[in-house]
């Protein structure tokens, strides 16, 4: 039985949601708004930064689904300053061997 969780990486996992974001563009180049040689160019600490204020800022969250232990799927969403509760999903991808 394969064992799927969703969780938040902490600052210290940006690797994998880096390595994760990089395969979501090689997959679905046209799904994002910015290429796979313009995020190659992001620093360490600009990873690490962008998992830290999903944390803390309560107003972009980012979630990934690990299955059996890896990085296989991500979403992330932002709060809607226009519409009191919403939330804009930014971001979603599964890696394919992850799809049912």
């Amino acid at each position: 039985m394969d064992d799927l969780k969703i969780i938040q990486l902490t600052s210290d996992q940006w690797e994998d949601y880096k390595n994760l974001r990089l395969k979501a563009l090689k997959d679905s180049p046209e799904a994002f708004g910015e290429s796979y040689d313009q995020v190659l160019l992001r620093t360490d600490d600009l990873w690490r930064m962008m998992l830290s204020q999903s944390i803390d800022n309560r107003k972009r969250w980012v979630f990934f689904a690990k299955l059996n232990g890896e990085s296989v799927g991500m979403v992330s969403g932002q709060a809607m300053e226009s519409v009191e509760g919403g939330v804009k999903v930014r971001e979603m991808f599964i890696l394919e061997k992850a799809r049912r």
